[in-house]
């Protein structure tokens, strides 16, 4: 590992909680670690530091390693979205916060002949991915695409969008501006309900969640029965496992930034709040990933 004089922390598993909890305490107050920016204000302040601290190509999603030989890396996710479009002939696709565009840059390139529409409230695209000729975006909230389009479309994706819509009512927008035989493919982050959690455990992922604009996840559960009241389930898979080798180098500049608390309080006088609070993310997300207190799932569901 890069920091490896923080011995404290193991990057095996997430029983350190404790310590990576009161070390986040000694930058942040109660109150500052328990606010919850709003969407616009989060992404407007992060969306920089992800091509900084993550990735320059503009992907804002976590990468997949390992997975059914897609490749690793942010790609998998839209490898696996290319070969849904082949396989099944879709000829419009959807997608639900685009980001600065990268992910339908990527898709429009593998698949000039397919109608590509970005529904985002916040961002705005790349001037290098505003200009494709098969794309089109839309600034709009997503949990309300049913007044933006009279004719249904064949595909819609959600990476790491679904957890913005707490009472799920996106699923019902979705529904309603599929065609009849349409399918919606969901990459997210989730609650996992599976077991019981320690006090720790459900501090860490609240912390999480309002780090990122959110005020907790959805649990898992609760969305495949949303999901269900729609759509048959076709594929589910626990990639929670899958998407830590993406997270290495923010858990590396995380620990880093809370092993100088004093140096760590210095940087945020002077940054935005909603920016430097990623480093909670950083610190905590992994963890909570290893030991199950979130999960991360890939659903594709089909039109009932």
């Amino acid at each position: 590992m890069v920091f490896e004089a923080w011995r404290r922390i193991d990057y095996s598993s997430g029983s350190d909680l404790d310590d990576r909890l009161s070390r986040i305490s000694r930058v942040y107050s109660k109150e500052e670690i328990e606010y919850v920016p709003s969407v616009d204000e989060y992404y407007n302040d992060s969306c920089w530091a992800y091509r900084f601290f993550y990735n320059n190509s503009g992907y804002i999603h976590l990468g997949v390693s390992d997975w059914e030989g897609y490749r690793s890396g942010p790609e998998a996710i839209l490898d696996y979205i290319s070969s849904y479009i082949e396989r099944n002939g879709v000829r419009s696709v959807l997608e639900l916060g685009y980001g600065v565009g990268s992910d339908l840059a990527f898709l429009s390139k593998r698949h000039p002949d397919v109608r590509f529409v970005g529904v985002d409230r916040v961002n705005r695209p790349l001037k290098r991915n505003a200009v494709i000729r098969n794309v089109h975006y839309i600034r709009g909230d997503f949990e309300d695409v049913g007044r933006f389009f009279s004719t249904g479309f064949d595909l819609v994706i959600a990476i790491e969008a679904v957890c913005y819509s707490p009472d799920l009512t996106v699923v019902d927008a979705v529904a309603d501006v599929l065609s009849p035989d349409g399918s919606f493919i969901v990459f997210d982050i989730y609650n996992n309900t599976e077991r019981s959690l320690t006090n720790e455990e459900r501090r860490a992922r609240v912390a999480c969640a309002r780090s990122v604009g959110i005020d907790s996840f959805i649990d898992h559960t609760r969305a495949i029965e949303q999901f269900s009241r729609h759509f048959n389930i076709t594929a589910s898979a626990d990639l929670s496992g899958n998407v830590l080798d993406s997270l290495e180098r923010m858990e590396n500049i995380a620990a880093f930034f809370f092993r100088h608390p004093y140096l760590a309080r210095i940087f945020n006088r002077f940054n935005p709040p909603a920016f430097t609070r990623n480093s909670i993310l950083g610190l905590l997300l992994p963890a909570c990933l290893r030991n199950g207190a979130l999960v991360y799932y890939m659903d594709t569901l089909r039109r009932s």
